[in-house]
């Protein structure tokens, strides 16, 4: 077997977490031998992972505040990055923008809005780049409909550059 499987097999039978952050489970799963493993690997996790947390934090105060400009703000280059929802792929991040802008500007603001990640799962796969699972639940406070709350999948390929964390790449889905 390709020595690399086999350290990225061993990383991912030894390297789980599980913690519980505010009541969400939280997984990190790291795939780095030489960099985050030895003493020092639980340390440099946990920061990539409050580094991450920022835009991530971000995206989730776009949401509940209806501000495509603030979610769309954790992506890097807009015209190469991705975004993918239910499987159509954006021709580019702006033009998701724009599309979600739209959208928000027909809805009741007088809403209440509230989205909290109920699960997280982080797979470290070398110290500047970490893909993000999470299943959120968004809900529109007072609306009782087949659609509320709407829970929503997302995949995000995070890529540490001179600007912070910035997404790559971003699938949801929902149902």
């Amino acid at each position: 077997m390709n020595k690399l499987w086999v350290v990225l097999l061993a990383a991912l039978c030894i390297g789980v977490l599980l913690n519980l952050y505010n009541g969400q489970t939280v997984k990190v799963r790291s795939y780095v031998e030489e960099e985050l493993v030895n003493e020092n690997r639980i340390l440099n996790e946990q920061q990539i992972l409050r580094d991450i947390e920022e835009p991530l934090s971000r995206l989730v105060a776009g949401i509940v505040e209806r501000d495509a400009l603030l979610i769309f703000s954790i992506f890097s280059d807009p015209e190469k990055a991705r975004y993918v929802r239910d499987g159509a792929i954006y021709e580019s991040i702006s033009s998701a923008e724009k599309s979600y802008a739209i959208k928000f500007g027909t809805q009741d603001r007088s809403i209440k809005r509230t989205f909290e990640f109920q699960d997280k799962e982080y797979d470290i796969i070398n110290p500047n780049t970490v893909l993000f699972t999470g299943i959120g639940v968004l809900e529109d406070e007072g609306l009782s409909n087949k659609t509320n709350p709407w829970v929503i999948a997302y995949t995000i390929v995070w890529v540490k550059g001179p600007d912070g964390w910035k997404a790559i790449n971003m699938h949801i889905s929902w149902k």
